[in-house]
């Protein structure tokens, strides 16, 4: 990793999270659903560690944050506020439309990942991962 992410960006995210999430839990079990939250953002976080990430604070965000919108009734625009456009968008392009059946909802979500992300930086990946 060239540089380290944004500490307080981590944190204001991860405590959004935890306040948003609140009392859920993981389906079909007693654990608290912000631990689902923890291990997304460890996944992104050792790729971040481990490779030329195109923008790590969005990546971090957004995998802190990825279920508000689905999952704890956050709307894009409350996230614009908190965290800016670009998180607001790559957590929109993660959020699954239960409108959608399962498998639909999967497909139309990983249909409307990639470009949100490429979008963000405004240039090239210049050869970096874009997560």
């Amino acid at each position: 990793m060239n540089r380290p992410f944004d500490r307080d960006l981590y944190m204001r995210a991860w405590h959004f999270a935890a306040t948003r999430h609140g009392s859920q839990r993981v389906k079909d079990s007693q654990v608290p659903y912000i631990t689902h939250v923890g291990a997304v953002a460890m996944e992104v976080l050792a790729t971040v560690a481990a490779e030329d990430v195109d923008d790590p604070d969005l990546a971090v965000a957004c995998a802190l944050l990825h279920d508000t919108i689905e999952d704890a009734g956050v709307d894009h625009s409350e996230l614009v506020t908190e965290f800016g456009t670009a998180v607001a968008t790559g957590v929109l392009a993660l959020s699954k439309d239960k409108r959608l059946g399962s498998n639909e909802a999967m497909a139309d979500s990983l249909r409307r990942i990639q470009p949100p992300l490429n979008q963000s930086s405004g240039a090239s990946s210049g050869g970096k991962r874009q997560v």
